[in-house]
């Protein structure tokens, strides 16, 4: 059995300006940010297999494990983790642009209609500093059966880490562009029932491709009052988020609880 490890990491930190326009039926805001990399990891695209392990009279009593790729995680904290010597200056100097569109239409009063464009590339950030390291899991199980039958402990496979490097290929990092679609359904034309559903397709930094998408239940009660059920798939995680909060002119009270999982059913087991 083949198959492929994927993953990726993105961290930034950003300071913007925001320009907001709203009217009784649409409204529009732009966002111009200056963005950082904190932490950047393109998938590695890493490899696993798992082989059937055969004893001398040539029966499968076991497995055997194993796994590669190299992770390159960009970023001046990557770098400082293993010692290298980095300004505070140096770390908020290397930055890019990127810009944030929003847009809504409300052509009756029980619904309102979505869309932007989330970070659409101005200025691209050229780094080549943060950790290389390549990684090799050698791991087996022996007497298969006796494993399973017996609850005996499966053998801890065994990790081997090359030394990190610090200089890496020069890269060009962008925040992932996406563009999002939506709408938020009145059936009671007020707002103690609001139905929003979403869906987001990712043009820059989506390999492998993926779609988000997501439905979120609010009620907003008593002026100030509110609570919400949210239910979505990003970034290929699947995320469920009970929140109640209290907002007002002055100040936003948040209290929420969530689980997430790869799989959408363990999300209520785990």
């Amino acid at each position: 059995i083949a198959g492929a490890i994927n993953a990726k990491l993105n961290a930034f930190a950003d300071t913007g300006i925001m320009y907001q326009l709203t009217k009784p039926k649409y409204g529009f805001s732009a966002r111009v940010a200056y963005f950082v990399p904190i932490a950047y990891m393109e998938n590695p695209k890493g490899t696993v297999t798992l082989t059937p392990k055969t004893n001398s009279s040539g029966d499968v009593d076991g497995l055997l494990l194993k796994a590669e790729g190299t992770a390159n995680i960009y970023g001046y904290l990557p770098a400082m983790a293993i010692g290298k010597d980095i300004s505070i200056p140096e770390l908020f100097k290397n930055g890019g642009l990127d810009l944030s569109l929003a847009g809504s239409y409300t052509p009756t009063k029980w619904v309102t209609i979505t869309g932007g464009v989330n970070y659409l590339p101005l200025m691209v950030v050229h780094l080549n500093t943060g950790i290389k390291s390549t990684f090799t899991v050698d791991g087996k199980v022996d007497n298969l059966l006796d494993t399973l039958l017996n609850k005996k402990p499966i053998s801890s496979p065994e990790w081997n880490l090359s030394e990190p490097v610090v200089d890496l290929p020069d890269a060009k990092i962008m925040r992932p562009c996406k563009i999002k679609i939506g709408a938020d359904f009145r059936p009671l034309e007020n707002d103690y029932l609001i139905l929003s559903p979403f869906l987001a397709f990712p043009v820059i930094n989506a390999k492998p491709y993926y779609i988000d998408g997501g439905l979120k239940l609010e009620s907003r009660f008593a002026k100030v009052l509110g609570a919400y059920l949210n239910t979505e798939y990003v970034e290929r995680i699947w995320r469920h988020e009970l929140c109640f909060f209290i907002a007002s002119r002055g100040f936003t009270f948040n209290l929420a609880a969530s689980v997430a999982s790869q799989d959408f059913l363990r999300t209520f087991t785990t």
